[in-house]
């Protein structure tokens, strides 16, 4: 939460600004940077004196950035691989090599307690993905087998993070039915592969002909299936809530068991999300 204050912040541009244009990839040199938004990362386009367009992710480095990451909350599994912004553009860049249709990081940079990453520019017409074009991308990602080591499902974790400030009795009984919910998922699950981990519309962009998928550093070995548990309803936009089982029992290669569990476990998952706006509005009064 700190680091996200300081992210969003108005002082926090000279220091953002700075480093794009200190530390730009070789060649020609940056002309202009517009602020789009701020969130996890501010975000910047950036344009260049070819006249090539860039969005730019500036973001609070951590210690954590460089360390491998382990897994001790499922199956004890860890992998030598960064975490972060750097490990978003190592899996994108061996995703791009395999054939699969993502956003490719240009550049990373560091300086000064922040992170840098280059991504090409990319339109987007604001209208929801289609179930159609999530199917092509999410396929894409399913298909590929990596040379590097990746952890096993990291998600546990970091649902369970998010129950740690709720009431004791609250987020028992929310633990309990998440873990029920998602051992039905890998019970029924009838393949594993990498997997998105975070497959929701502020992760994708809809440039009108496809969608294109960014943001990997919860990229990790899973049941195929867990990227459904996203798009049942965070993906789209107002108007595209997200798909029903019908939808994607029409478009993706799983069983209706498969599809039940992923059900469930996204509605475990709207729960802890409620118990939490529920304690803020609480604290609010």
């Amino acid at each position: 939460p700190a680091a996200w204050a300081r992210i969003r912040s108005e002082a926090f541009h000279p220091a953002a600004t700075a480093l794009i244009r200190d530390l730009p990839p070789e060649g020609p040199r940056v002309m202009s940077i517009d602020h789009l938004r701020s969130a996890h990362y501010a975000v910047y386009r950036v344009r260049t004196k070819d006249g090539a367009d860039h969005v730019v992710r500036i973001g609070a480095e951590s210690p954590e950035d460089d360390a491998p990451v382990v897994n001790t909350a499922f199956a004890g599994t860890s992998a030598a691989i960064p975490s972060g912004q750097l490990r978003e553009k190592t899996i994108a860049e061996a995703f791009a090599a395999a054939g699969a249709d993502v956003s490719t990081p240009r550049h990373y940079a560091r300086r000064d307690g922040l992170d840098a990453l280059w991504l090409p520019y990319l339109k987007d017409t604001g209208q929801p993905v289609t179930a159609g074009q999530w199917h092509l991308a999410l396929t894409g990602l399913h298909t590929w087998r990596p040379e590097a080591e990746l952890p096993v499902f990291t998600n546990r974790a970091k649902s369970f993070a998010r129950l740690e400030a709720l009431p004791e009795a609250t987020a028992i009984g929310l633990r309990n039915r998440y873990d029920t919910a998602l051992e039905a998922l890998f019970e029924t699950a009838t393949a594993w592969s990498v997997v998105h981990g975070d497959a929701h519309a502020g992760n994708v962009i809809n440039t009108g002909d496809r969608a294109v998928l960014f943001d990997f550093d919860t990229a990790c070995w899973a049941p195929s299936v867990w990227d459904l548990t996203h798009l049942l309803c965070r993906v789209g936009t107002a108007g595209n809530t997200g798909y029903t089982a019908a939808e994607l029992l029409a478009r993706f290669p799983f069983t209706e068991a498969e599809v039940g569990a992923a059900v469930e476990l996204r509605r475990v998952a709207s729960m802890i999300a409620k118990a939490h706006r529920d304690r803020g509005q609480l604290l609010a009064a």
